[in-house]
């Protein structure tokens, strides 16, 4: 991620460029659907999942943020794409057949190592890749498939890891483990279904997934279900080994920060999406032309009105079945204003308003490295707010003085994200 986007970081004083080439990833990641859904189902569930990937809210948010998110979005799917196309067109001879499993399988194994080193929980890439090229192994190939996949594929992604990652060079081990302990520390307690807590339980990501899926969306992955039911077939198993498999994470420490850790969760739902649309308008379309263009048209436009209806707040979309922002934020359901949104014209405001040398309090930013104030306000930065003449309330309670007014607010369904007080 940070070679990535670090290009970006280099052509701008701004994260700008950066965070284009974020969204850059994410755009490549749904354009992948299409080969995707093509190859599982037909083109119309290819095109439509990778039009219901780019407009999902959770997917738009994350690709406008310079993290680990969107190069995730992209791995995931490119591996899934590789994963796939491992047993296509072998040629008739058995060396050169062999000879190319093998340069597929290592391609395969070179971008699980790309995906472990842009974020360690992608690391559950590699059981799903090994999942499905089984699966996807012809009978009298599968022997071969799991002997050379067995070998190749963890070789050439640990490689892979090893070779991109500098700190690993010296003392691989060591780095290693310095960097997983990261990994046991506790975060922040937010909250979840009425209570605030740094310990939600294993239903965590499945809740989140099911509260920031359109409603549309939803509906469509429900008929999803019902087709599986009935087909119980190869690709069957392997778009619910896409969505189960990056579950996994919810047996480790990082249970947060809502689908951040589950993004390739999302990915499968916009296939299932489409495949259950396909599914429940099979039997109809004989009598009703253009019936699946229609109604997939249809979600299209839902939920691209859902993104205007929600931008630039997409980060805080929680589903008509949920409610609003401000429905979740008053009843403490889910995590709300956690990433800056709004902050940016809060600190603005104090920016363009405060005079030389006045003082800030920001400790009710949380958290607070993401204010920027202005340069000579910087070393006016007070630790009391009876000190300040400015303070930034934003995402977490604060005791402000009696004295201090509120003079600038950014509300979103009537909750307040950030307020500014003047004293």
């Amino acid at each position: 991620m940070k070679y990535l986007d670090g290009i970006g970081a280099l052509l701008a004083d701004g994260f700008g460029p950066a965070r284009a080439l974020s969204a850059l990833w994410v755009a490549l990641g749904c354009a992948l659907l299409v080969p995707i859904g093509a190859r599982l189902y037909n083109l119309r569930v290819g095109l439509l999942a990778g039009a219901i990937a780019a407009l999902l809210p959770p997917l738009v948010a994350h690709g406008q943020i310079v993290g680990h998110e969107s190069p995730t979005v992209l791995w995931w799917a490119l591996g899934i794409v590789l994963a796939l196309g491992v047993h296509d067109e072998l040629p008739d001879n058995p060396r050169a057949a062999r000879r190319t499993l093998i340069l597929r399988l290592a391609a395969v194994g070179a971008v699980v190592g790309i995906a472990v080193a842009s974020r360690f929980v992608n690391g559950l890439l590699g059981p799903l890749c090994a999942v499905i090229v089984v699966v996807q192994a012809p009978a009298a190939a599968r022997r071969a498939t799991l002997g050379w996949g067995a070998l190749v594929m963890p070789v050439v992604a640990v490689a892979t890891v090893y070779a991109v990652w500098p700190r690993l060079w010296l003392h691989p081990l060591a780095s290693l483990g310095q960097s997983l302990a990261k990994l046991d520390a506790l975060h922040a307690p937010e909250p979840f279904l009425g209570t605030v807590t740094n310990t939600p339980g294993p239903h965590y990501f499945i809740v989140y997934l099911l509260a920031t899926l359109p409603i549309g969306a939803l509906a469509c992955v429900i008929a999803w279900c019902v087709r599986a039911g009935l087909e119980r077939d190869r690709r069957t198993l392997v778009v619910a080994a896409w969505f189960v498999v990056p579950l996994v994470v919810s047996a480790s420490p990082v249970r947060q920060d809502g689908v951040r850790y589950v993004m390739p969760c999302i990915l499968a739902f916009a296939v299932m999406a489409a495949a259950g649309l396909d599914f429940a308008v099979r039997r109809l379309e004989p009598r009703v032309r253009h019936l699946f263009a229609g109604i997939s048209a249809a979600l299209v436009l839902y939920l691209a009105t859902t993104l205007v209806r929600t931008q630039p707040y997409s980060l805080d979309y929680f589903s008509e079945h949920v409610g609003s922002v401000g429905t979740v934020a008053r009843a403490r359901l889910f995590e709300t204003a956690w990433w800056g949104e709004g902050l940016d014209r809060a600190v603005a405001y104090v920016n363009a308003n405060a005079g030389p040398g006045d003082r800030v309090y920001r400790e009710c930013i949380l958290p607070n490295h993401l204010a920027w104030f202005r340069e000579d306000l910087w070393p006016a930065l007070v630790p009391d707010p009876r000190q300040a003449t400015w303070i930034v309330s934003y995402a977490t309670p604060c005791n402000v003085p009696p004295d201090a007014r509120p003079v600038y607010r950014v509300t979103v369904d009537g909750i307040d994200f950030a307020i500014v007080y003047r004293r």
